[in-house]
């Protein structure tokens, strides 16, 4: 081979002929591989949006609830996956707080 148009792979262990190897790439979304190395993976756990939220323009406890986010540091963006779903995640509670009425922000006031 040329110079430069090659790469050598050399293995933490003995590999007998015939045996597959393979490349971990990661804990990576679809968007990720496809963008960097050419293809996804159906049905990949890693997959992710990452979401920007915040109070509706117009909502009356909107300070309330931009004061609880900046106090709980939590800013987007928000990593919506499905590990983010099965998890106590800044975006579930982003979304509890945005969704919050007076009473239920009271009580998270407390909590800060």
């Amino acid at each position: 081979h040329e110079e430069g148009d090659a790469f050598l792979l050399r293995a933490a262990r003995p590999i007998a002929a015939g045996e597959e190897v393979t490349l971990d790439y990661g804990p990576r979304a679809n968007a990720e591989l496809v963008t960097t190395h050419g293809f996804a993976i159906a049905a990949n756990a890693h997959e992710s949006v990452l979401l920007s939220l915040g109070p509706q323009p117009g909502d009356p406890l909107s300070p309330v609830k931009e004061k609880l986010l900046r106090a709980g540091n939590l800013s987007a963006p928000y990593t919506l996956s499905l590990a983010a779903l099965r998890t106590d995640s800044d975006l579930l509670l982003v979304l509890r707080l945005l969704c919050a009425n007076s009473a239920e922000l009271k009580s998270y006031a407390d909590a800060f």
